[in-house]
């Protein structure tokens, strides 16, 4: 399989506290991400 399969995330973390992380996307938008669903990510690959 070749590099561009794969998702590529391309962004700078900003801020963060304990409930969010805010990041920086190359496209100037910013994402904030609940460390929730990180949490749930992580526990669960499949999701």
């Amino acid at each position: 399989s070749s590099i561009n399969d794969q998702k590529k995330f391309d962004g700078k973390l900003i801020d963060s506290d304990e409930n969010n992380i805010k990041i920086l996307l190359s496209d100037e938008k910013i994402l904030e991400v609940p460390f929730d669903e990180i949490q749930m990510a992580r526990l669960n690959p499949d999701l």
